[in-house]
């Protein structure tokens, strides 16, 4: 098994690392050395799509996912029938870039119900007006586990109170996390309701179980 960097950003915070397993490649992404996301975590990305969809009832959904990664759960939110629409915001231009070169994610990117913002999360849910059926958010690897100090607001008690917010009646909330976090979730359940948390297990190149949870709220 081979792994070599493909690209990194300036102050080298989040690159992209492409792991050769026989005929199989598979890519990395890390941000201060924290590995945030694979493409060999397929069931975390379907999860995550799969819990921000359930709140989806009829067509024309709008789907919100903070951060685009390595484009996974976008491409299994865009496989959903009623979707209309989904707008990502990511952080980092080069992790949109990589996704078009490296990834060969073109197709998704221009996809034309796809938006694209380059920018702050937390900064576009509470300067937008609009509202979704759905919002999926993985940025760094949940509340427990955040890389980039800034992302702390990300899962505060104000953001979740401004995506409640956000959400149509009945959306889902969908949030990725490394492990149960109960007081977390005593939170969630004081702002929404129906809250789940789901068990996620994905294989790592080295056949090492890597285990996830994925919280499911609606509004």
């Amino acid at each position: 098994m081979a792994e070599r960097v493909v690209a990194t950003t300036k102050k080298d915070m989040t690159r992209l690392v492409a792991v050769e397993d026989g005929l199989e490649t598979h890519f990395e992404l890390f941000t201060h050395d924290a590995l945030q996301m694979a493409t060999y975590f397929s069931d975390l990305a379907l999860q995550l799509a799969q819990a921000a969809l359930s709140g989806v009832t009829g067509r024309h959904a709008e789907i919100l996912v903070g951060g685009l990664g390595l484009g996974l759960t976008l491409r299994h939110i865009l496989a959903h029938d009623a979707v209309q629409s989904v707008c990502v915001v990511e952080l980092e231009p080069r992790v949109i870039d990589w996704n078009r070169t490296h990834l060969g994610n073109s197709d998704l990117l221009d996809d034309r119900r796809v938006e694209l913002i380059v920018g702050d999360f937390c900064d576009y849910v509470q300067g937008t007006p609009r509202n979704y059926h759905g919002i999926a958010l993985h940025i760094d690897e949940g509340p427990d586990r955040v890389s980039r100090s800034e992302n702390r607001r990300v899962y505060s008690l104000q953001m979740l109170q401004v995506l409640q917010s956000r959400l149509r009646f009945g959306g889902a909330l969908a949030i990725r996390a490394s492990q149960p976090i109960p007081s977390y979730e005593r939170v969630l359940g004081n702002h929404f309701t129906d809250v789940e948390c789901v068990p996620v297990s994905d294989k790592s190149t080295t056949g090492e179980n890597r285990m996830c949870v994925v919280y499911q709220a609606r509004a």
